[in-house]
Parts: structure tokens; sequence; C-alpha cells
């Protein structure tokens, strides 16, 4: 698929969908850092055009990661409708986005078509162990109780030196665990204990490891 467009007069070309949808993205300094951000405001109206006749499909054939390479990206192939996709695979980015502003789309529309029920998803044991695993693909984890440490380690990788701050409640009315029903505590901790159990393997992680 030919990704160019003409915009004031000057063409512009993408080399793959990948770098479509980079240049594409609204300005990120981490974007930046890694070379795939567009170079100007037009060069990011160009990738924007393009990007709106792209189809559905194309998309889905093109992840930013191999399935192959990544788990992500295969739980949520894996997890795609065909009967649905092959609905709306056919559909432009832009014709896409007009559908979903359209007045007459309704809610138990959007949420047909992107396999929302009513039901909540359940989270399950697989789901911990991906995240589990991903935690081994980021240099850095930021916890509330982990503040400190946090800005300690991003500091060396962003080149910051004499870094002050203060620590200020945003709540400080907010209830604390003891003040609480232990019945209530208990509820919450059943409901989420994934959520518990990766964020204490995230808590016991050596900080101090660069």
């Amino acid at each position: 698929m030919l990704l160019r467009t003409k915009l004031f007069g000057k063409t512009y070309e993408f080399g793959c969908i990948k770098e479509l949808m980079a240049k594409a993205n609204e300005e990120k300094s981490g974007d930046r850092q890694a070379g795939i951000a567009a170079e100007s405001v037009a060069e990011r109206m160009a990738a924007k055009h393009v990007l709106a006749e792209v189809p559905l499909e194309v998309l889905r054939e093109n992840p930013a990661v191999p399935y192959e390479e990544d788990e992500v990206t295969r739980v949520i192939q894996d997890a795609v409708n065909e009967t649905i996709y092959n609905e709306i695979k056919g559909w432009t980015v832009g014709e896409f986005r007009e559908w979903l502003l359209a007045d007459t789309t309704t809610g138990d529309m959007v949420r047909r078509i992107s396999g929302v029920g009513n039901k909540p998803r359940a989270v399950g044991e697989e789901h911990l162990q991906l995240a589990l695993a991903n935690l081994t693909r980021f240099p850095i984890v930021g916890l509330t109780d982990q503040f400190d440490a946090t800005i300690r380690r991003w500091a060396p990788l962003l080149g910051w030196s004499d870094i002050q701050y203060k620590h200020r409640l945003a709540q400080p009315d907010r209830l604390k665990q003891e003040d609480l029903p232990a019945s209530l505590v208990k509820a919450v901790r059943q409901r989420q204990q994934y959520d518990q159990a990766l964020y204490e393997c995230v808590l016991n992680r050596d900080w101090a490891d660069g």
C-alpha cells in the first residue's frame, strides 16, 4: 500500500504502517528520543491524513510488534471477534472515526463493535502472569509507596541532577486501612487479588539494581 500524500506543495511518504502511526501520533518526548516522531507539524498532519485512508484490515495485519514476538499482541489479536471484524475490516480509519462520532451511532452499537458486553471481562491467573512477564520489559516501574526510589531510578536515565521536590497528600483526609471495617478490607482484597499480587511483585523488586 502506498503511504503518500501531498500537503502544502510538499510530498510526504511513509515507509510502513509502523512509521506512519508513529508520525501521526501527538508529539511525545519519548518518540522524539527514539527518532520516530514527526519532524514537523506539517508532517504530522500529512501522516494523519494518510492514516485516515488506511483500512482497518491493514492495521490489523501490521501490528506495532509482530504476533510471534509479543504476548500482548497475541492476546489482543486472539480476542478479536472475527464475525464482527469481517463486517468492518474494509472501513478506513477515517470512516471508523466518523461512524464513532455520528449521532446515529448508539452506545449499544459501539459496545457490539468493541466486543464489550454488559458483563465485565473476568481477570484470571493468565492475565496476572502476562502482567508479571511484562514487568521485565520496562526499566522503571513507579509506585506511590516507592516514590523516592522511582525518582532516584529515573534521574540517571534522564540526566537529572539536584532534584528537589516535596511530598503533598492529594487527599489528606483519606481514610486509612485501619479505619475501615475488616469485612470491607477482606472483600476489597479478594476482588483485587491479582492487582495486589502484581503490586507486591513490583514492591519487592531490587530498586537498587540499575
